[in-house]
């Protein structure tokens, strides 16, 4: 190494150290709160509405999305927010609606930004006929205290859990995130994402329409009274006590495992992975495919 490379190294070094003391010394100024160092400026806005409603549509591009039961019997809607990025909560016709009102420039979008939007929906226990989330970046939770007709879910990039029961249908879609449906009943469920693991424990429906590309579906105690059908690319289907009249699975590069309630007549196909089925019966069908993954089922009765 000569010796001019070396100086070049020495004075590189000395800058990164001088960057990082005064990174330090600004967090210290700061009381070590990396949200102080945010470029862009939040509020919080809180919304009472008056008027009743039983639909509620959320249309929001950057914030979290969490549902609260109220303490107070009354609708509460906190919105921790950008300045430049505000909602309006409005009951129209019988609904709910929170909405973005992005007043951004581009250069709004360059800079420090650390902290987090979420809006906190706070509604009494009990039925409402549906809820519509479209959102581009923010997770979204749903807590069992309340029940819908119809739960209508899409994120681009966020994670998805859901406690609530549905009369008719339940329906999320996201590209980047998990989805998580837990202790919950509906009529038809629907579910698609990208990139994540969809995970569903204790779960009663009739039909179960599962979708992935990149991520394993796991089944727990999940039963449908008509069927599932299931497709995913690279991950895994496992089931895990969980059963229907008919099951239709497929995958490309992924094993489907796990234990089923009753017996089926099963069919299989795989083009290098392993099978292990139990003998076919008098049971509804079982419809296997995959690509390069096993196949390894058992019955258990309980």
């Amino acid at each position: 190494m000569s010796k001019k490379t070396k100086v070049w190294l020495l004075i590189a070094g000395c800058l990164v150290a001088a960057g990082l003391l005064l990174f330090a010394a600004v967090l210290a100024a700061n009381d070590w709160d990396l949200t102080k160092l945010s470029t862009e400026e939040y509020e919080t806005n809180t919304h009472i509405p008056t008027e009743s409603f039983s639909k509620i549509h959320i249309y929001t591009e950057e914030a979290d999305v969490l549902f609260l039961p109220s303490e107070d019997n009354t609708c509460e809607v906190v919105c921790y927010e950008s300045k430049n990025s505000l909602h309006t909560v409005d009951v129209i016709n019988d609904a709910l609606y929170i909405r973005v009102r992005n007043e951004k420039k581009w250069y709004d979008y360059i800079g420090i930004h650390l902290s987090s939007p979420k809006i906190t929906v706070s509604l009494p226990r009990g039925a409402y006929d549906a809820v519509f989330i479209h959102s581009s970046t923010g997770s979204v939770e749903i807590p069992r205290d309340f029940e819908f007709s119809v739960v209508d879910i899409a994120v681009s990039t966020g994670d998805v859990a859901n406690y609530a029961s549905t009369s008719e249908h339940l329906k999320i879609k996201t590209d980047t995130g998990d989805i998580h449906v837990e202790n919950a009943s509906a009529n038809a469920i629907q579910l698609s994402v990208s990139t994540g693991h969809i995970v569903l424990n204790d779960i009663r429906c009739s039909k179960l329409d599962a979708k992935g590309s990149t991520g394993d579906i796991r089944l727990k105690n999940v039963i449908a009274t008509q069927q599932f059908s299931i497709d995913t690319s690279t991950g895994d289907v496992k089931f895990d006590k969980s059963d229907a009249p008919t099951i239709f699975v497929k995958t490309d590069t992924g094993n489907v495992t796990g234990s089923l309630l009753s017996g089926k007549v099963f069919t299989t196909k795989t083009s290098t992975g392993g099978v292990k089925v139990p003998p076919s019966s008098t049971g509804g069908e079982c419809n296997i495919v995959t690509s390069t993954g096993d196949i390894r089922l058992e019955v258990r009765s309980s």
